[in-house]
């Protein structure tokens, strides 16, 4: 199993809370209830909960946001390195504890790069010479020297995230709070910016609290489980205790050769967390076991082939400015009617600003993009968002009604259905999303999932024929995200609509696309079936693209057992090789690699 490394432990706790509660002002819900813990440092602690457990509100109380700048009811006591946080401003916080949040843009308040990096040391009035050289510092760790000197609007949302990660590492805090800081990295960026976070946490003893979703990537890194269910704490624990008593939930992201194990072995298993952990579980169980080819059946929807595409790009070109260097290069690909297609690539390949065009957010030049043979230039701004939907990056950028029922209501309201047909869609499509007694909540008071939920059932309900969503299922538990992918393939399926998805999770294309096409600065560097994708090396290499770990698992695989399937991309693909009732393969065994 995985070794952790033992951290230095102070002999009084860096960060406490005792019996904490906390509701917003204006509500009666305690968002936590009752909450102890006790951090020690040189922890690094993952922080674990559905959709609306709490977890934001919880990292907002180690750096003083609640109570100095979030109003509400706040109970019990949080002490951050000997200060209590009620007593203490957030300025002075702000030198122990680093925060960032998932939502960059609400963290940034400069225009230039090198601002953003300076703010918070400028405003601690450090020496120039020391603020250049921790600057520099700061940037070179995250590989980001290259931004210096540019305005950070014009900058992709990873690259965003990355300037804010920046400004809080050259402060040096003691603690670093991060709430899902990689929603907005490509695979590489994520694994770099982890490694950036082991190195402080493991070198510098920086006590690390993270929220985070891409758990795979974290198994060597992680001494400390933490669940929140409903406002309270209700598992703390090393990974591996935790996960085995998560036996049998849903709700919550695992590491993916965890949860592959867990349909396999019995309740006493030692669970396998890394790749190659993974790979002695599966030799181990293909040696006791005569696996088999079944018939093909997969969650991807089918694309419909056509005697026309449904969307057609020709040689697209695209650049902000004229001085500026072109975002997209003569791209040209086509899209079927039907099915879910993937496009990914690394941070400023071009993907955000492909879909812009798509929709007419921005203007492709004519000729370049057709909607059913149509050049969309030639059609009105209502006509094409009466065929295509899409979905933002940041939910919050989209919303333009004060009610979840009224911002699900608007777009069929302005597209001139009866108010009849208006309230059936509507509840219908509060139901779908699990929004039942939101209605009348103000969508920026949902979480960051409902949230998310909400701005997907606003372009789902006008039943466009395409619909474009931008990272889909950031902020969205396994269920959650389970069940607005398996809404998405349903309407492809049974209705013959496209959804296509813009995103970096590559076990969402791997689990339900079937075709994916790569971009890297501004050219396509594949267009083709999605497994084929993760079996050519040099392209995840040079798209910063990485391999879902069951992937990593099969290729390593492969070379154990030469005949066994090397194109298996998901579970649900291993599923068909390896039928799941085999469990009683391995309760004679006390520990797979035995």
């Amino acid at each position: 199993m995985t070794t952790i490394t033992t951290h230095y432990t102070s002999t009084q706790p860096i960060v406490e809370l005792d019996r904490v509660s906390f509701s917003y002002l204006g509500s009666d819900r305690e968002v936590l209830q009752n909450v102890s813990l006790t951090i020690d440092s040189g922890d690094f602690v993952l922080v674990l909960g559905s959709s609306g457990s709490g977890k934001s509100t919880f990292a907002m109380l180690l750096n003083g946001l609640i109570p100095h700048s979030i109003p509400g009811q706040l109970d019990g006591t949080v002490k951050i390195d000997g200060l209590l946080t009620m007593k203490t401003p957030v300025h002075e916080l702000a030198t122990r504890v680093g925060m960032v949040f998932q939502d960059p843009d609400a963290q940034i308040v400069n225009v230039l790069v090198q601002d953003e990096i300076n703010f918070g040391m400028e405003n601690l009035r450090w020496d120039e010479n020391v603020i250049k050289m921790k600057a520099k510092q700061a940037m070179s760790q995250l590989g980001i020297e290259h931004l210096v000197g540019r305005n950070v609007m014009s900058l992709s949302g990873g690259q965003k995230q990355k300037v804010v990660l920046a400004s809080v590492l050259a402060l040096e805090p003691k603690i670093l709070v991060l709430d899902e800081p990689t929603a907005n990295l490509d695979p590489l960026g994520t694994k770099e910016v982890f490694d950036v976070i082991g190195h402080l946490n493991h070198e510098h003893n920086i006590t690390v609290v993270l929220i985070e979703n891409r758990v795979d990537e974290l198994v060597d890194l992680v001494n400390r489980v933490v669940l929140l269910e409903n406002g309270t704490i209700s598992l703390n624990g090393p990974p591996g205790e935790v996960y085995r008593k998560l036996r049998g939930r849903t709700g919550l992201w695992l590491p993916q050769v965890t949860e592959m194990a867990m349909r396999y072995s019995s309740e006493t298993l030692q669970l396998p967390m890394t790749v190659q952990e993974g790979c002695d579980f599966l030799v181990n169980g293909i040696n006791h076991l005569q696996w088999q080819l079944k018939p093909e059946i997969d969650q991807q929807a089918s694309i419909l082939k056509t005697s026309e595409p449904l969307l057609e790009v020709k040689n697209l070109q695209f650049q902000y400015h004229i001085k500026l260097p072109l975002v997209l290069k003569k791209i040209s690909f086509k899209i079927e009617s039907g099915g879910i297609v993937a496009i990914v690539g690394q941070n400023g390949s071009g993907k955000t600003t492909l879909a812009r065009l798509l929709v007419r957010i921005l203007n492709p030049p004519v000729g370049t993009v057709f909607l059913n043979t149509q050049d969309i230039r030639h059609l009105s701004v209502k006509d094409v968002s009466s065929q295509i939907g899409y979905v933002f990056q940041n939910p919050d950028h989209q919303f333009v009604s004060d009610t979840v029922y009224d911002e699900l209501a608007y777009s069929l309201r302005i597209h001139g259905f009866s108010e009849a047909e208006v309230e059936e869609k509507t509840r219908e499509m509060i139901l779908r999303m699990d929004l039942q007694g939101k209605e009348q909540t103000s969508p920026f008071s949902l979480s960051v999932g409902e949230r998310r939920r909400l701005s997907v059932g606003t372009m789902l309900i006008l039943n466009q024929k395409l619909v474009i969503l931008d990272e889909p299922t950031i902020g969205l538990d396994p269920s959650h995200s389970h069940a607005l992918m398996a809404l998405l393939a349903q309407l492809a399926k049974e209705f013959g609509h496209t959804m296509l998805l813009i995103t970096h999770d590559m076990r969402l294309v791997a689990d339900w696309t079937s075709h994916t096409i790569v971009l890297n600065q501004g050219e396509i560097l594949f267009d083709g079936e999605t497994r084929e994708v993760f079996q050519d090396s040099m392209l995840l290499r040079e798209a910063h693209l990485t391999e879902p770990p069951i992937a990593k698992v099969v290729h390593r695989l492969r070379y154990i057992v030469p005949d066994f399937p090397h194109d298996i991309v998901s579970l649900a693909q291993l599923e068909r090789i390896m039928p799941l009732n085999v469990q009683s393969m391995y309760e004679r065994r006390t520990d797979y690699g035995s």
